[in-house]
């Protein structure tokens, strides 16, 4: 090998070996990392003043509202979008039935499902996918209720009856039909304001009735409280076996009676054996009571 040979190929190979040492760092840049799994929050129950979780929601068609703890990201990696996925049963698979935005002046994340029926148990599961285009790894939901959660809904209430608008005679008395269907557990009985502030709570076991609405024996009925009708009564709700008084917020009360000239609403909800349903607001007028009436 002549020298000036010798010269070049040790040039080469050290071209060569700098060209690899360039190539490959000693640190690998690693992969962007993908979003957290997204947690469904569960109902907190039909008894609080606001209620908060997958759950049905009030009013004469049948819808579900899931919500989910929104996940944190950072500068570099934005949450930016939710995907709702849901299956219709055991044996049907999972697909996609919406998306969300991130809105960051919303305070809740939430969809609401409008395409539900009775008697049909829906599950639900959510990913996110953040400003790198990564998706949540959802390997690990399946199995796993903080990710997957499970909702079904019963019969509504029928033929909500409006309470007396006379209060100075008779009791606020709240009447409902369940109609022909499987008996609920018990009843929740809320009251409001036109603003949606729960003024009252009520929890009621189902008597013996249930059949034809046009019917009045049909019907269920929770008295609005049990106060004598003297000037200087009290509220006092009445605490039996059968009905449990859950809340009571007294500053919108005279004497334990609705006021004359205010306008209320209120609701039955049905908890059953693995299904709930919540009916329609119904509002009413009182234009008497005691103090004023005339």
């Amino acid at each position: 090998m002549t020298k000036h040979k010798y010269i070049f190929i040790s040039v080469f190979l050290a071209i060569s070996f700098s060209m690899v040492l360039i190539s490959c760092p000693d640190e690998v840049n690693p992969p962007e990392p993908r979003p957290e799994g997204v947690r469904i929050k569960g109902h907190n129950g039909t008894t609080f003043q606001a209620e908060t979780g997958l759950r049905p929601l009030e009013g004469i068609e049948e819808r579900i509202r899931i919500e989910w703890s929104p996940l944190t990201g950072n500068e570099n990696n934005i949450i930016e979008e939710y995907f709702i996925y849901r299956s219709n049963g055991i044996d049907s698979p999972y697909v996609q039935i919406g998306n969300r935005l991130v809105d960051f002046a919303e305070e809740d994340s939430f969809f609401i499902d409008e395409n539900v029926f009775e008697d049909v148990t829906y599950s639900y599961f959510i990913f996110a996918r953040n400003s790198k285009d990564k998706i949540t790894d959802t390997s690990a939901y399946f199995g796993n209720s903080d990710y997957i959660k499970s909702i079904k809904l019963g019969h509504k209430v029928e033929n909500l009856g409006p309470p007396p608008a006379d209060t100075a005679n008779t009791k606020p008395k709240f009447t409902w039909c369940l109609g022909i269907g499987l008996v609920p557990i018990k009843y929740i009985v809320k009251l409001a304001t036109l603003t949606g502030q729960i003024i009252w709570i009520a929890e009621k076991q189902p008597g013996i009735f249930d059949g034809d609405c046009f019917d009045q024996y049909n019907h269920e009925y929770l008295t609005f409280h049990n106060a004598s009708y003297a000037a200087d009564d009290s509220l006092e709700i009445k605490v039996t076996p059968f009905v449990t008084v859950h809340f009571v917020n007294q500053s919108f009360f005279d004497a334990g009676r609705l006021r004359k000239g205010n306008a209320y609403s209120w609701r039955v909800d049905c908890i059953y054996d693995g299904a709930e349903s919540k009916s329609r607001w119904t509002t009413f007028s009182v234009t008497k009571d005691y103090i004023n009436p005339n």
